[in-house]
């Protein structure tokens, strides 16, 4: 199972569309070239326009969502995410209700991800159904709680911002066998999540595989000792 929320959704449909470490390598080297962070200049000229005449616009984001949207149109085979092998979650936090919703299975499109993905005030919101939806990480940045009720036993996070803490042994009541938590060594800064430079990718994929080495050698060998 592959719980995703905000950029992690994006990941997780990829992979559950069948991209391979290679694949989902090469498609971040690429993404500079695509124009996925458009200023949404149309968008906010109609805001303006409406709001000087007072008709209570939606408020229109910085940025325009389309270039991703579009990007996932191209890229994800939606029948295939919506089997099982791996089976897929992604979450998106309802702004109306201010809940947490998780979408999995026959359920699951585009939009979804669109929304996970929907970081508030740089991007306009998506709306699903009538409902209104932003980035799934405002409410949960660690979506492990689909695993959990599903009874996995072996759980791997992947965190974007180092780990707070110290860390600590799991309870011995808990049903989970192994947990594991890749984590950035250091703050990366907020720049970071708009920089889509060929080099700035390279190498943050490149820091991110070395994290991933040594910090689940030890979540490996547990694994296959048990």
């Amino acid at each position: 199972m592959i719980c995703g929320t905000s950029i992690g959704s994006l990941n997780g449909a990829l992979i559950g569309s069948g991209w391979n470490a290679d694949q989902l390598e090469a498609g971040w080297y690429n993404l500079n070239n695509r124009g996925i962070f458009n200023i949404s200049v149309v968008r906010r000229l109609k805001y303006q326009i409406k709001k000087l005449f007072r008709r209570n616009p939606e408020w229109p984001g910085y940025l325009s969502n389309e270039p991703l949207r579009q990007l996932l149109l191209e890229s994800i085979d939606v029948a295939r995410l919506r089997d099982d092998n791996p089976n897929v979650v992604v979450a998106a936090t309802n702004i109306r209700r201010a809940k947490l919703e998780y979408f999995v299975g026959e359920e699951l499109t585009i939009d979804h991800i669109l929304a996970s993905c929907s970081i508030p005030v740089l991007f306009p919101w998506v709306e699903i159904a009538g409902e209104q939806y932003w980035d799934g990480g405002i409410m949960a940045n660690t979506p492990i709680l689909p695993a959990l009720d599903a009874g996995a036993v072996e759980i791997i996070v992947v965190l974007l911002a180092p780990l707070a803490g110290s860390v600590m042994e799991l309870p011995n009541s808990t049903a989970v066998r192994l947990f594991g938590v890749v984590a950035p060594q250091s703050m990366s800064g907020v720049q970071t999540m708009l920089d889509l430079d060929r080099e700035s990718v390279k190498r943050r994929v490149a820091e991110g595989y070395g994290d991933a080495v040594a910090q689940l050698s030890g979540f490996m060998d547990r694994s296959l000792q048990s």
